[in-house]
């Protein structure tokens, strides 16, 4: 539920605090993660333009590693949600491993197409 707030608008903010008003009258949540998610509501409205004036100040390349990192956290929450915690945190070391191996072949590309080019002869 925290991670549907996050994309609300702040427009629909009354929406947001009346959702986790009937999350706690109809005790799908405790009082304690209600205040939870009450409190990390109004932070995120309240930093939303101190975190909008920082991402303008970043380079591109830096902005884009962080969408693919914003995007990588989306894609865990959502099969975590349809598979459970325990398969999405497999998914992710299987995932998180494939990367360090692909980014290791990338690096010793070069010393690979010298060996081949070596044999060839």
């Amino acid at each position: 539920m925290s991670t549907l707030l996050t994309w609300l608008p702040d427009e629909l903010a009354v929406l947001g605090i009346l959702l986790i008003g009937f999350a706690l009258m109809l005790r799908i949540v405790s009082l304690r993660c209600a205040m939870g998610l009450l409190g990390g509501f109004v932070f995120l409205l309240l930093a939303g333009p101190f975190l909008d004036a920082l991402i303008e100040t970043l380079p591109w390349w830096l902005t884009a590693l962080l969408a693919g990192m914003v995007l990588l956290a989306l894609l865990r929450w959502f099969f975590s949600l349809f598979l459970g915690g325990a398969a999405a945190d497999h998914m992710t070391g299987i995932l998180g491993a494939s990367a360090v191996l692909g980014i290791f072949r990338l690096a010793l590309l070069p010393f690979r197409v010298v060996g081949w080019l070596l044999a060839r002869r």
